[in-house]
């Protein structure tokens, strides 16, 4: 069993000998239960029976004459007994006469007749007996009684017999322990012995031999092997004492040697380690920071160098350690102080404290580099600074761009000025073109008046040119973008740039192969390409050539941070070169200022290449100029590309001067151009309605609205814009037609949503006969 494995031989004795005795007591405790028992239920039942008799027999009767009473009062005799709980007596037809509740209430438990005779249960008995009279059975009486004196009776008798089986037990075990001596004792002393040998290794001792059974010649036996081994023990020991004097000779060398060893290589891997993570730190520190970064001695030579600075130098690193920081930064002989610059390591070494300042380097090339400087001090153990680190920052390409934004700032606020000086002269060139046109019409062709009315409207056309110039520049001018082919338009420019350039200069034009669609303004842009044109004819006096090249370009990130300028994305290249004069840096950072111009007096108007300027930003493009003195000039043009197909441009066609009989509502501030329009639409038949603001407008068509066929608005009015009182007109009437105009700039009118709904729109000044067309044409359905 796996009780008794492992325990002694002393605990398996007792325990068999409890397991035996107890198993024995337990039976005979059973059997004596059983039979009290089955003693108890046959004395219930006969007393049961009896009581039923003598119930039925005093009943009869009750039974007979049929009162239940007396029948009742019999069955409540029964009080007497406490272990019955129920009785009822049921009529030969099985219906209920009498009962008898011990606890008073609750349900008979059994109904009708049943057989006669006993039932018992788990907790009860009944007893079923006939009621019989004369030899006939007039009733039943049913008694229902408990067990519980059963119950406890019998758990009396467990009780007893389980103190017994205790006492009985104990009296086991203890003549157990004491008999168990006889055998255990003297394989106890042989474990003994045998514990002894094997712990001390004391092989002459001896087992005790106490008889001749089988125990004593085990003992016998055991002594016996424990001579031999105890013989052939000494001559091994003799064997180990001598191996061991000469394994500990040889051993004590070994380990004095090795422990020297041991020694020597921890302290060689802790230098190493230490020496491992002191580079790898330092190493660490250097390579990650995206400055240069220099360590130099109080003589300027390069100690240490990290992998930005040999990159912003162009050197290896081995090429740059033992020289002096002054020959690669400036290519000086010898220090910076001493050549007339100041310098941040000097001042650390003097001052034993962090120093910045701003230099400019010069690179083996020749490129000029801006940094700023920062030297801090490295000390030794005693406090003095024996070398510095220099870290080196460039700041070329923040210097560019910050120079570009002010660059563009300055022409953002030029451009600023030049639109509105524009809007101004718009609404004076429009009462001049207007009254200038008007009096063309009414003089004969060979009026002596003539020419000098030419002259003015001449005057006026300049004039007109000049404004749209300032506003391209200002990019408000409105342009009218439509799919265009850039080859296509560089190809159709061929011969009118032959036509400007002349015979003494001669012209390559190169096509790229690929397919290359922007949205552009045609005429803007032929106008972008002969200003060049002609700035390079006037930079070439005596001869020289001009090249106009287009190619696809993918503008990346780097070109970005390289130029200062720029988006990602596609774009087509035109780059138009000469090789005129050239520009010097200051000369090339102005050209795009307006009326800047190098040419001399009364050669130009300083507006070219501002104009140009303006037009590539309106096309959301961008433009940069390479020149050097004598050297020729380079103007890229970078222009978004689209997927869309070319859509062939046509020529807009001005309608002939035409009159009607209409009625036209005039809606203007101005009262000036209110009178000059008044005047040349009645002389051309129209009838006539003047507002003077958006207000009045939407007042007087609510009184005309049946007779007014178009609206002519001002875009900007004060109390009411011209387009809050066409879209209040158009609430009213749907259908009605109106043309806007307007003197402002571009960006007033996009943010009035002129340009947006595609509302028809005329720039002022508009010349007499272009209104009327556009006029007829909108009352005759062809435009709006």
């Amino acid at each position: 069993m796996p009780v008794l494995k492992d325990s002694s031989l002393r605990q398996k004795l007792i325990r068999i000998s409890l397991v035996t005795a107890g198993f024995a007591l337990l039976m005979s405790a059973l059997a004596l239960s059983v039979n009290e028992v089955i003693i108890f239920k046959r004395a219930l039942l006969n007393a049961l029976i009896t009581q039923t008799e003598i119930i039925g027999n005093n009943c009869t009767a009750a039974l007979t004459f049929n009162d239940a009473k007396t029948a009742g009062e019999v069955l409540s005799a029964l009080k007497a007994n406490r272990g019955v709980r129920r009785a009822s007596i049921y009529t030969r037809d099985g219906l209920l006469f009498a009962e008898f509740r011990a606890d008073g209430n609750g349900p008979a438990l059994t109904e009708g007749l049943k057989k006669e005779g006993y039932r018992f249960g788990l907790t009860s008995v009944e007893i079923y007996h006939d009621i019989v009279f004369e030899k006939e059975i007039i009733g039943q009486i049913h008694i229902h009684s408990d067990l519980n004196e059963l119950y406890a009776n019998l758990l009396r008798h467990v009780t007893v017999f389980l103190i017994a089986i205790l006492f009985s037990l104990c009296a086991v075990y203890v003549m157990s322990a004491r008999l168990h001596k006889t055998i255990t004792g003297l394989i106890s002393d042989l474990v003994h012995t045998m514990s002894t040998v094997t712990e001390k290794k004391d092989y002459s001792v001896r087992a005790a031999v106490q008889g001749k059974d089988e125990l004593g010649v085990l003992a016998e036996g055991f002594n016996e092997m424990l001579i031999q081994v105890q013989s052939r023990d000494a001559e091994l020991e003799a064997y180990r004492k001598n191996l061991e004097e000469l394994v500990d000779r040889r051993t004590t060398q070994l380990q004095t040697a090795n422990e020297q060893l041991r020694r020597e290589l921890a302290e060689r891997n802790k230098i190493e380690e230490a020496l491992r993570k002191s580079e790898e730190f330092n190493r660490h520190i250097l390579e990650t920071v995206d400055e240069g970064f220099i360590v130099v001695d109080r003589t300027y030579r390069i100690l240490s160098a990290n992998t930005a600075f040999c990159r912003s130098v162009k050197l290896t690193e081995e090429q740059i350690l033992g020289r002096y920081c002054y020959e690669l930064s400036h290519h000086f002989s010898k220090p910076c102080h001493e050549s007339g610059e100041d310098c941040a390591v000097r001042q650390t070494f003097e001052r034993g404290e962090p120093f910045a300042l701003s230099h400019t380097h010069v690179g083996k090339d020749g490129e000029k580099s801006h940094v700023e400087i920062k030297s801090y001090p490295i000390r030794d153990p005693l406090g003095n600074v024996v070398s510095a680190i220099e870290t080196i920052t460039d700041v070329t390409e923040k210097k560019k761009l910050e120079e570009q934004l002010r660059h563009a700032q300055k022409l953002e606020a030029l451009g600023t000025l030049a639109g509105g000086v524009a809007h101004d002269f718009n609404n004076i060139l429009n009462v001049i073109v207007g009254y200038g046109g008007m009096m063309e019409m009414h003089l004969a062709k060979d009026d002596p008046h003539m020419p000098y009315l030419r002259e003015i409207l001449a005057a006026s056309e300049r004039a007109t040119h000049l404004t749209q110039a300032l506003l391209i520049f200002s990019r408000k001018q409105i342009a009218e973008l439509k799919p265009i082919h850039i080859n296509e338009l560089v190809s159709g420019m061929k011969k009118m740039v032959f036509r400007i350039i002349g015979e003494d200069i001669e012209t390559n034009i190169r096509l790229s192969p690929e397919k290359m669609t922007i949205m552009g303004d045609y005429g803007q842009l032929e106008q972008v390409l002969m200003n060049f044109a002609t700035n390079a004819r006037d930079a070439m006096p005596d001869g020289g050539a001009l090249s106009i090249d287009t190619q696809l370009f993918e503008m990346d990130t780097e070109f970005i941070h390289m130029h200062g300028f720029g988006k990602p994305g596609k774009y087509a290249l035109i780059a138009v070169s000469d090789t005129g004069k050239g520009m010097d840096e200051h000369t090339r950072e102005r050209i795009f200022e307006p009326f800047f111009t190098t040419k001399g007096l009364g050669k130009g108007t300083g507006l070219g290449l501002s104009i140009v300027y303006g037009i590539i930003k309106q096309h959301n493009g961008f433009i940069n100029c390479y020149s050097e003195p004598e050297r020729g000039t380079i103007f890229k043009i970078y222009l978004p590309l689209i997927n869309d197909e070319v859509i062939e441009s046509e020529e807009a066609k001005i309608g002939s001067e035409q009159g009607g009989t209409e009625t036209i509502m005039i809606v203007d501030d101005d009262e000036h151009i209110r009178k000059l329009t008044r005047e040349l639409l009645e002389n051309h038949g129209y009838t006539v309605i003047e507002a003077r603001d958006g207000s009045e407008a939407v007042h007087i068509y609510r009184e005309n609205r049946d007779k007014i066929q178009l609206i002519l608005l001002d875009v900007i009015m004060p109390r009411k814009s011209g387009k809050e009182a066409f879209e209040e007109i158009r609430a009213m009437q749907p259908d009605i037609k109106a043309l806007f105009m307007s003197g402002y700039t571009e960006d007033v009118i996009q943010r009035k949503k002129i340009i947006e709904e595609k509302l028809p729109f005329l720039q002022k000044p508009v010349k007499p006969r272009e209104l009327l067309a556009n006029i007829r044409d909108m009352l005759d359905g062809k435009l709006g």
